[in-house]
This record gives structure tokens, C-alpha cells and sequence, in this order.
């Protein structure tokens, strides 16, 4: 009887174990982020399942770093975080353009 519990567990991996990229649009502007957890027909665009959360995270970190999306302080407008001040964010802090090509780009 414990041979076929074990067997069922590698069959059939709960999807709690998986991570996904998800690009968030209920918020001002599209956050892309990691989740654990899939929520069905919210609004979200999600990829994945992953099976590697360590991978999630490295690639998110490599398409910030690439789209220059590393804004600490998104929510915040007319200040620009630190981020922007040493050239890994394009400013979507400060709104305007950068939050613009944000939203265009997104769609």
C-alpha cells in the first residue's frame, strides 16, 4: 500500500508546487512578479508552471534588468527612486513617458 501512495504523488504533482510569471494588470500600471498560486480568470497573464522557483526568480530579475523595469518605488510618483538615479530603472516613478511605454508595451 505505501508503493502505490508514492506512485500517485510522482504522477500527480499538486500545482502548488509550481511557480509562474505573472504580469499583473489590476494595478496602475503592469507589475511583473512571481506567484505560487494560480487564480483563474482575474484579469492576470500567467506563464508557467515552473517546476524551479529559483529559476522564476532569476529570469524576472533578467527581464527587469533587460527592460530596465527595476523601479523601487513604482506607486510613488514625481520622485525618482534610487534605482533611477543609478540608471537600472527608466523611470517609471516619475510617470509621463516611461509609465506610458510601460502600459504600450504591456497590451
Amino acid at each position: 500500500m505505501g508503493q502505490e501512495q508514492y506512485v500517485t504523488v510522482l504522477t500527480k504533482p499538486r500545482l502548488d508546487d509550481y511557480a509562474y510569471i505573472v504580469v499583473r494588470a489590476d494595478s496602475g500600471y503592469p507589475a511583473i512578479e512571481a506567484a505560487y498560486t494560480r487564480v483563474k480568470d482575474d484579469g492576470n497573464l500567467y506563464f508557467g508552471p515552473y517546476s524551479s522557483k529559483n529559476t522564476v526568480d532569476s529570469a524576472l530579475d533578467g527581464i527587469k534588468e533587460f527592460y530596465k523595469i527595476l523601479c523601487s518605488n513604482p506607486l510613488k510618483k514625481n520622485a525618482p527612486c534610487l534605482s533611477y538615479s543609478l540608471g537600472l530603472c527608466i523611470g517609471v516613478c516619475l510617470g509621463g513617458s516611461a509609465a506610458a511605454r510601460i502600459l504600450k508595451a504591456s497590451k
